[in-house]
């Protein structure tokens, strides 16, 4: 790659995908499960005809990285007693499913 630079970015995470699929791109950095939704997306628009892809670590996961931030504390704690409340309830699995099954 040094010699040629053909590496540039694309922020639309939608066009990562269809991009990928059409063979125009041969690798796409991005978060598993965004990548999922718009999976989902273009099989929904039924746009073009998506294939499997291999997935490889960039990284080694390290779960507390990877969080919302707040400032304020009764934000902060008012978020985390609502998702528990809706994992208790088995809201979160639903929106979950709805999103990435």
């Amino acid at each position: 790659m040094a010699e040629e630079d053909r590496h540039f970015g694309v922020s639309d995470q939608l066009s990562q995908v269809k991009l990928l699929n059409l063979g125009r791109y041969d690798v796409v950095l991005s978060d598993r499960y965004i990548f999922n939704y718009f999976v989902k997306q273009v099989k929904l628009m039924n746009s073009l005809v998506t294939h499997e892809v291999d997935e490889h670590r960039f990284t080694t996961p390290a779960p507390r990285d990877y969080r919302p931030v707040f400032r304020d504390k009764k934000v902060r704690d008012d978020f985390n007693f609502g998702l528990k409340q809706l994992k208790k309830n088995g809201e979160f699995q639903k929106i979950y499913d709805r999103y990435i099954n």
